[in-house]
């Protein structure tokens, strides 16, 4: 809008008056967690809701620059974010939601720890051992014979065209 009369504004800044998050879609996130259950929010305090979140992403940016940057480096990566969540007083309450990184080991231990809790805390969750999958071969439905006919082997759909047999010396079909 602003570009249009003529002023310029870069990406990212604020017009005054406006803010840079949709608000239909901070509306949208305040309903789905239930946070104001039945009360609404006046558009004043969404356009001040707004202006703290784009202040609290453009902060924690920042600081993930910064930690970016002690490495050497112009690109943010998640270790950053998590780094800054860690370090900064005013992200911690991220902790749970960008946790330190893990190895692929370690994430499948702490996955056993996890589910061993869960069985402990409710044995209900325990799957009978009827139902686990067996670890022995199945028996063959039909006994193998070596003296058999072998049954003849379906033509492939690719061999055919409209239902015919390609003459695969000259690329007609037979009516054969």
């Amino acid at each position: 809008n602003a570009r249009k009369n003529g002023s310029s504004t870069k990406p990212g800044e604020r017009i005054p008056g406006h803010t840079l998050l949709p608000a239909v879609r901070l509306e949208n996130i305040i309903q789905a967690d239930g946070v104001t259950g039945n009360m609404a929010l006046s558009k004043e305090g969404l356009f001040v809701l707004s202006i703290a979140t784009e202040e609290f992403i453009k902060r924690l940016i920042q600081a993930a620059h910064r930690e970016a940057s002690a490495h050497r480096r112009n690109q943010i990566n998640y270790p950053d974010m998590s780094a800054t969540v860690q370090q900064y007083q005013e992200f911690m309450i991220l902790a749970e939601t960008i946790p330190p990184p893990v190895t692929l080991s370690d994430a499948f231990i702490l996955r056993q720890d996890k589910e061993r809790e869960l069985l402990e805390d409710n044995p209900a969750l325990a799957v009978p051992y009827s139902l686990l999958p067996s670890t022995q071969p199945s028996p063959d439905p039909e006994p193998s014979n070596s003296n058999a006919i072998p049954k003849p082997q379906k033509k492939s759909r690719a061999s055919l065209a409209n239902g015919k047999e390609k003459d695969k010396s000259n690329g007609t079909a037979s009516t054969s």
